[in-house]
């Protein structure tokens, strides 16, 4: 299909893989994924071990002109809710003076963007503020350019969960709901709630752990978060969609949801359209690694 000014990609980079998800919104659909195993020292996705998965991608996925948003992992952001005084007239400055509280070394370090998420009483507005290293943002940038890609916006994996979630779950955004993208030794577990990015928890585990196991590390954990965002009491009350590598294992998925009884699989298809041209089995052996990609094509030109 010619590519055109709705066409947009979505990288989801992580420490085993690549993913890329190219999104036209003019189809409401995904035209085109690709999956690329990353190797590299220690399994880590540094710039040059992703550089060169990018040229050999490069072989086999048409990248065009459209811009690619990619993703950076959260765990590695400072995330910070802050309240400033809505009469304040340099909101960057001050801002950016909350920020430094909070960071050990220059802020102009950083890359750092944010947005209002409230008003709060007394005339202070809310904010969600979003900070990481620049060195980081700007080397992955770089590798894009170097294989004469289109770097878009940059997104955090955690942001680009909950916007795959919206869009494929509007009936579900107005209760809160939890996000658990899992790969061999790390999970995350995010809070939304209207479409909302709330707060969110890690967990570490061994390689190889059972689903049992993995079921009572997520029931911690999510009875923790739920109780640190105090939007519901009980954890067994909030639905769970599961992503990442660990439930391409379709077993894993179903011991868990049995362990558990409210986990199911974040599905990036349920409403967005699929037109990649692979028949359902074959989409299905690798659905779970593609909402993050996905999540970040979504947003379009938009920034964290």
């Amino acid at each position: 299909m010619k590519q055109t000014n709705a066409t947009i990609s979505g990288l989801d980079i992580q420490n085993e893989y690549l993913t890329v998800a190219q999104y036209n919104s003019d189809e409401h659909a995904v035209m085109l994924v690709a999956i690329q195993p990353l190797t590299g020292a220690d399994g880590e996705s540094s710039p040059s071990a992703v550089s060169a998965e990018i040229g050999a991608l490069k072989n086999k996925f048409k990248f065009g002109t459209a811009p690619i948003n990619y993703s950076l992992p959260g765990e590695f952001a400072i995330i910070k809710k802050m309240s400033v005084e809505s009469q304040e007239t340099d909101l960057d400055g001050a801002l950016q003076w909350e920020l430094g509280q909070h960071i050990i070394g220059a802020v102009d370090e950083y890359a750092f963007d944010y947005q209002q998420v409230g008003t709060g009483v007394d005339g202070i507005n809310e904010y969600l503020m979003v900070a990481y290293r620049r060195e980081q943002v700007d080397s992955f940038g770089t590798v894009l350019k170097r294989h004469k890609l289109v770097a878009g916006a940059v997104d955090l994996d955690l942001f680009a969960l909950v916007n795959v979630f919206a869009a494929n779950y509007p009936e579900a955004t107005d209760r809160p709901a939890l996000l658990l993208h899992a790969e061999s030794t790390r999970a995350k577990l995010i809070m939304t709630h209207n479409e909302n990015y709330i707060d969110y928890d890690s967990i570490s585990y061994e390689e190889g752990t059972d689903p049992h196991t993995f079921a009572g590390l997520l029931q911690n954990t999510a009875q923790r978060l739920c109780s640190l965002t105090m939007l519901t009491g009980s954890s067994a009350e909030v639905p769970v969609f599961a992503a990442g590598a660990l439930f391409t294992d379709g077993g894993y998925l179903e011991t868990l949801r049995s362990a558990t009884g409210n986990v199911e699989l974040l599905h990036p298809f349920r409403k967005i359209g699929c037109r990649v041209g692979v028949d359902n089995e074959q989409l299905a052996a690798f659905l779970p690694q593609l909402s993050v990609a996905v999540g970040c094509a979504l947003r379009g030109g938009d920034e964290l």
